[in-house]
């Protein structure tokens, strides 16, 4: 766990923190907790927390916020940006995380360096080259960012479209070749996780396993014919249910989905809201 200390409004000062930050994703996952509206060169409301982050092609950046809360009210109101390393935005989120918490699934198309802005509700539009450049928007509110990355697999990427599926079956090398030749200009990101298709299923959980490639090859040539959904399990909520969980992973989700595989689902533990 690391802390986002000011000042990083800029893509040119988040650079440093970006190393920083790749180091610690190298385990898989990173946490950091920020504060917006403590800002040394922006206006509270013009504070953005920006976090530069090395990737490989087709390697996918999982990016989770979660706002703090106080007598049972959240605290805030996050937005998500990625940029390139020229300042371009390619990705955006607002509310996908649950209530008003933001969350970003991104596959890189090219190895480089890429930044992670969070900032609150209302200032979207900022240039990540030019501190206090947006607009006045939610401030003054504690978060946590949660950061994971895993490598590209080819099974993934084809289970993650149908039409793939279709044509390729469970062949990893032309799933390679396909998002290599055309997948990336077409804009194709890899969706299916193969974690939380095991999480999902019972029967997985005893006999896949956390082998992302094997869940992979079973949900193309048996899961999706059966109708089977690659994303029932609600890691949010199991890290919710419980104390120990949240001590031990923060806002991790796959470690949370991990641990549900290996040792939850037999412990009884479950995704389910445990009280109404």
């Amino acid at each position: 766990m690391a802390d986002l200390s000011e000042n990083n409004d800029t893509l040119l000062i988040a650079a440093t923190l970006g190393k920083n930050a790749t180091s610690d994703l190298a385990d898989g996952g990173a946490i950091y907790i920020g504060y917006i509206g403590d800002s040394f060169s922006s206006p509270p409301g013009k504070d953005v927390d920006l976090i530069g982050v090395d990737l490989s092609r087709g390697e996918v950046l999982d990016a989770d916020t979660v706002l703090f809360s106080s007598n049972g009210d959240i605290l805030g109101d996050t937005v998500l940006r990625v940029f390139n390393q020229f300042g371009n935005q390619i990705d955006f989120d607002d509310d996908s995380g649950g209530s008003l918490e933001s969350s970003i699934h991104f596959t890189a198309p090219e190895s480089s360096t890429y930044y992670i802005g969070v900032s609150g509700f209302g200032n979207h539009s900022y240039n990540p080259g030019l501190a206090g450049s947006g607009s006045d928007g939610v401030s003054n509110f504690g978060y946590e960012l949660a950061l994971t990355t895993r490598a590209f697999d080819p099974l993934e990427y084809i289970a993650s479209y149908s039409d793939l599926i279709q044509a390729f079956g469970a062949n990893a090398s032309a799933g390679q070749s396909h998002f290599d030749t055309f997948g990336v200009s077409e804009g194709r990101d890899v969706s299916f996780d193969g974690l939380q298709y095991v999480a999902s299923y019972s029967d997985l959980i005893r006999f896949v396993g956390v082998e992302r490639d094997v869940a992979a090859e079973h949900y193309i040539r048996f899961g999706a014919a059966e109708g089977r959904a690659p994303d029932l399990f609600d890691a949010e909520q199991y890290l919710a249910n419980y104390s120990d969980l949240q001590l031990a992973f923060g806002d991790d989700l796959e470690a949370a989905t991990e641990h549900y595989i290996r040792y939850g689902f037999d412990e009884g533990r479950t995704d389910h809201v445990l009280f109404a």
